[in-house]
Parts: structure tokens; C-alpha cells; sequence
């Protein structure tokens, strides 16, 4: 069912039964406004998905990393997952005030993390440089990029060249999604490379045939645990659902969904 709060959405199509093979959680999900617990999560994929994180297919249907560990996670717990598109700005809101339940979030990224519930790290996310195959940067070091020109993503911050960039040593220009980032650095000699995270970027490359276009510089500006983060009224169940997730590891699952995407 749409509600006035998001674009679209769409229920995954697993029902609410417990996987076997997962152990049940003693915890209860939290109740609606009439008393029952809950059996859905509101789960926010970014507005027209992030790929490989988040993907939305030309069926309509929702796929990607850390939609197919939700999905698998809120299964073994009884539990189903709608999804919503809401812009960034507007999810720390919207989960404080019961609109929506999760989204996939780093703590470090996170203005007031105590505000929240976090799972355990589901993987690592890894901010780095891309530069095109003719003009390499052949980066080793952060001081490496003075001088340059760097395309990031409007609204995102990179601590590790925040100082550079007060003091003019590197450059940058803001972009509204990663697609136009890379046609940008592949048009324009100005630009020297860009910063993205490593995942998305190398889903753009490869989903573009863009693989003699560009390449990842070895420099990594920032790695970090890449979660689950969940509305407060959520944090009873965040030892079942890290208990799930550690199955997942273990049992291998999540290598498997990694090498789908």
C-alpha cells in the first residue's frame, strides 16, 4: 500500500516464517498503534535504489547486498520488509517518528547514532579515488592528490580530505549521483578523478561497459563497518537480528549474495 510519505514501494515476497536453520529470536518486534506486534519492516533503499547496495530491477522488484541481508534477516525472524525511497535528509526524521524502521547506514555517518539501534557490521564500505585509464593517478598517499580536482557526491563528506580542501591544496566540485560524476570525469581533462564508494563505483563501471574507461586508484580515504540501522523502538530485537547475521556469515550466505552483485 502507498502512503503519503513515500514515492512508491514494494513487499518482498517472502512470507513471515521463521527460516529453519536460523535460530528463533526470544525478543518480540515492536507493537502497531493497536497493540500487536508488528510483523513488517520499513526498510529505506534510497530514492531509486543504490546500487549494488540497493537496486531497483526493470520488473519492479528490489534485489541488492544489503536488501537481499534485510530481507534474509527479518525472514528468519518472523518478519517481512516493504521498501521505501526517502531522500537522506529526511530518514533520521521519518524513523524517529515511526514512518520508517531501517535503512543501511555506517554509525560513523550517523549525526546522533545514540538516537538509534545498529546491527553489528554487515560488510565494509570503502571510500576511494577513481581516475580515468589515460590520465592515472597512481595514487600511494592522501598529499598525492594536491593539486587535483576531485568530483564527489553532493551532501557527502570525506573526512580525510576535509583539511586539503580548507586549505585549497585539493579541489572539488559537487555532483548529483555517481552517474554524473563519471560521464563528467570522462568529458572534462579539468577534473582528475573522483570519490565514491568502492562497491558503487565499480557497479557503475561494470553495469556501463565502462571498464576501459576508468580505473580504482590503491588508496583508500576511509573503510568502514557498513550496518543495518534501525528506529529506536527496534533495539530489543538487535540481538536476534546480529545473531541472524553472524549465521549468515558463517553458514556462507553472505559470500554468496556478495558474488551476485
Amino acid at each position: 500500500m502507498m502512503t503519503a510519505f513515500c514515492r512508491w514501494g514494494f513487499v518482498s515476497a517472502l512470507w513471515a516464517v521463521a527460516v529453519p536453520g536460523f535460530a528463533v529470536c526470544s525478543a518480540s518486534p515492536p507493537s502497531t498503534e493497536s497493540g500487536t506486534p508488528t510483523s513488517q519492516i520499513l526498510f529505506n533503499i534510497a530514492p531509486g535504489g543504490y546500487p549494488p547496495y540497493t537496486v531497483i530491477n526493470s520488473d519492479g522488484s528490489v534485489s541488492g547486498i544489503m536488501w537481499d541481508v534485510m530481507t534474509t534477516i527479518a525472514n528468519a525472524n518472523g518478519l517481512t520488509v516493504e521498501a521505501r525511497q526517502i531522500p537522506s535528509k529526511r530518514v533520521d526524521n521519518f524513523m524517529l517518528s515511526g514512518e520508517l524502521d531501517a535503512t543501511m547506514r555506517a554509525i560513523e555517518w550517523t549525526r546522533k547514532p545514540e538516537q538509534f539501534a545498529f546491527t553489528e557490521g554487515v560488510l565494509k564500505a570503502q571510500d576511494v579515488i577513481f581516475s580515468t585509464r589515460k590520465r592515472p593517478l597512481e595514487l600511494n598517499s592522501i598529499d598525492d592528490l594536491e593539486g587535483t580536482i576531485l568530483l564527489k557526491h553532493l551532501g557527502f563528506s570525506y573526512p580525510m580530505l576535509e583539511a586539503h580542501l580548507e586549505a585549497g591544496t585539493i579541489r572539488s566540485i559537487d555532483a548529483p549521483d555517481g552517474q554524473t560524476m563519471f560521464r563528467r570525469l570522462a568529458g572534462a581533462e579539468r577534473f582528475n578523478g573522483l570519490v565514491f564508494n568502492r562497491r558503487a563505483g565499480e557497479w557503475i563501471i561494470q553495469h556501463n561497459n565502462w571498464q576501459d574507461t576508468f580505473i580504482r586508484e590503491p588508496l583508500v580515504l576511509e573503510e568502514t563497518d557498513y550496518r543495518l540501522m534501525f528506529s529506536p523502538q527496534w533495539r530489543p530485537m538487535m540481538s536476534c537480528f546480529d545473531e541472524t547475521l553472524l549465521q549468515i556469515k558463517q553458514d556462507g550466505l553472505l559470500d554468496s549474495i556478495l558474488a551476485r552483485y
